[in-house]
């Protein structure tokens, strides 16, 4: 434990904001730990501990919470399940379809995670590749952007993580893949912090993450809000960035359409600002072996 505060001190004396810790930490570690680390100035975040439950984390201390299959384990599994281990991503596949979001338990969880403002960091894109790809077929996720990207990564696109034994698992998996979306509505809906973190491939993903909490249900408005001044609000730099507004950073992206219609607009920035630097999008993703998706500004 003292290790664990060297460490803490360690990150808090060079001016971090935020601890992240994974499932392999000894749940009997986190009261403690959360403590010193709230003592210090800084939040803390990830996986829940294996043998614990997300409510349990919370209670203990927890600010944030990494990915939204924890959510779905917190009654799936509770505190019984090593999250460690593949279960964490098999278990959503085959029960996560009938978890009633409308019970008691669910909604009071949900509540709770609202009342004592606990950030969800949901990754609901990476969960569908997970539970969507299929071997020799280009995952879902991407198949919209695939033909602007490398060959290569094209053909690692391809490749399921999941293996899919039957038409019942093929059914079931996609049913989660809804249950998430239905979940991530219901956390904005009750006023949770809904942070659109990636776990993938950076950029193309973020853009994704937010499509998908659009097609959820969320108000177009209040998706572009989450990944700009909400995001900037959770890292401490909301008083300098995340909204137009005088006295903040010159940072803008110009986009050629309009992501209030339609989400998947973001992807066609065609002048970046930041502070007194032009750039020019179409000529970066030339560099990275990139289809650019519209023409830039000319300059």
């Amino acid at each position: 434990m003292q290790e664990a505060k060297d460490a803490v001190d360690w990150y808090a004396d060079r001016g971090y904001i935020q601890i992240k810790t994974y499932s392999s930490m000894d749940p009997s570690w986190v009261k403690e730990l959360a403590s010193h680390i709230h003592k210090r100035g800084l939040r803390l975040s990830g996986h829940i501990p294996a043998y614990m439950s997300a409510e349990q984390a919370v209670e203990a201390g927890f600010d944030e919470i990494q990915h939204i299959n924890m959510l779905f384990l917190n009654f799936l599994g509770g505190d019984t399940i090593d999250t460690r281990k593949r279960l964490r991503f098999t278990l959503i596949g085959d029960k996560a379809k009938d978890l009633d979001l409308n019970s008691k338990e669910v909604q009071d969880f949900v509540e709770m995670l609202a009342e004592k403002n606990i950030e969800v960091d949901l990754t609901v894109s990476t969960f569908n590749s997970l539970l969507l790809s299929r071997d020799k077929q280009t995952d879902p996720e991407y198949v919209s952007i695939a033909e602007h990207l490398p060959p290569l990564f094209q053909r690692s696109l391809k490749t399921a993580t999941m293996k899919i034994e039957s038409p019942e698992q093929d059914a079931s998996y996609k049913a989660a893949a809804d249950a998430m979306l239905k979940m991530t509505k219901l956390l904005h809906d009750k006023g949770v912090p809904i942070i659109p973190g990636t776990d993938f491939f950076t950029g193309f993903t973020l853009m994704r993450e937010l499509e998908l909490y659009r097609k959820a249900g969320i108000p177009a408005l209040d998706v572009i809000r989450i990944g700009s001044l909400d995001s900037a609000r959770v890292v401490g730099v909301d008083d300098k960035t995340g909204s137009i507004s005088t006295g903040k950073y010159a940072d803008l992206v110009l986009i050629d359409g309009d992501p209030i219609k339609d989400m998947a607009d973001l992807r066609k920035a065609s002048l970046v600002i930041k502070g007194n630097k032009l750039y020019q999008p179409e000529k970066i993703y030339d560099v990275m072996g990139v289809k650019p998706f519209v023409k830039s500004v000319e300059l």
